[in-house]
């Protein structure tokens, strides 16, 4: 019996390191530079009109890097839009006074550009 539980022990050891261990080949590519050059493909294309083959051209990415990285379209979209709301919320755009809707406003309208 307590050869049995050890064996189950290492056998939970081996699955463990295994799951851990990063099998392919080291990521060559940083996230945040990812999500900064899929925003403008989303903002152009739109969610629905963008394929993997745009992100791929965009962010110099291949399919499985950005599969390895993000679930699925949706979360690379989902962790983008994330990203360029943080982003822009650190150049103040929707925190300069006067609060209001024209804060709102220049934040749409500027889009995923650079703001020094």
């Amino acid at each position: 019996m307590r050869k049995a539980q050890q064996g189950f022990k290492n056998i939970e050891l081996v699955g463990s390191l295994l799951h851990h261990m990063d099998m392919g080949r080291p990521k060559n590519f940083r996230r945040e530079e990812v999500l900064e050059k899929a925003i403008p493909v989303f903002w152009k294309r739109r969610f629905s009109d963008t394929s993997v083959q745009d992100l791929e051209r965009a962010t110099g990415v291949n399919k499985s890097g950005l599969y390895s990285e993000f679930r699925d379209k949706e979360d690379l979209f989902v962790e983008s839009l994330r990203y360029y709301l943080a982003t822009q919320e650190k150049r103040g755009l929707l925190t300069e006074e006067p609060l209001g809707w024209k804060n709102i406003e220049t934040f749409l309208k500027r889009g995923p550009h650079k703001q020094e």
